[in-house]
């Protein structure tokens, strides 16, 4: 039987230990972290969706509203029977500040945005930039079904679109990550001692 210092003393290669698993492992928890860490971000983004929907202020068609708005750019959406595959009838919307003054431009809004959520449907039909947050008289002017209102708000699009894309970043990155990191251990576990 050789002894361990004569086989050192003659040449022999010492083992060296095997690179650890724990990669495998780490890659695994990543892989889980993506997957819930892109879930929450979408199911939070759509309850913000949805609490922004409920914030719209609502004036019904033939009536008028005294409301406020925030600065910067505010969508316009048509809610009535039909909800977001509503069939939308001409409207006049017109937007003053409290004060009296010049109309706001009503101009169209970028996009198509649907919505059907916490009892309000809707789709967007125009848009308005504020330049100062405040007050507004908004009267809509159209023959539409009892019932019918015009919310106005920030925009909805792009709520919809960060919920989503956020989700999709964070589970690419994620299970980039982990493939990286299981592709590393295991090179380093095959790698010849």
């Amino acid at each position: 039987m050789v002894n361990e210092d004569a086989a050192a003393a003659f040449g022999a290669p010492e083992e060296k230990p095997r690179p650890s698993a724990a990669g495998y492992v780490i890659a695994g928890l990543l892989a889980v972290a993506a997957i819930g860490g892109a879930i929450a971000w979408v199911v939070l983004g759509f309850v913000n969706f949805s609490d922004s929907v409920d914030a719209l202020k609502r004036v019904p068609v033939g009536g008028a509203r005294m409301v406020s708005l925030d600065s910067g750019r505010q969508g316009i959406y048509y809610e009535g029977p039909g909800g977001e595959k509503a069939v939308v009838p001409p409207l006049r919307i017109v937007v003053v500040p409290a004060g009296g003054g010049t109309p706001v431009p009503v101009g169209g809004y970028s996009g198509s945005v649907t919505y059907s959520m916490d009892g309000h449907a809707g789709r967007s039909v125009a848009g308005i930039g504020i330049d100062q947050a405040g007050r507004y008289r908004v009267a809509v002017a159209g023959n539409a079904s009892p019932g019918a209102v015009v919310a106005i708000g920030p925009g909805l699009g792009h709520k919809i679109v960060r919920a989503l894309v956020g989700g999709v970043v964070i589970f690419v990155v994620g299970m980039l990550a982990a493939g990286l990191l299981i592709i590393a251990t295991a090179y380093r576990r095959r790698r010849p001692a």
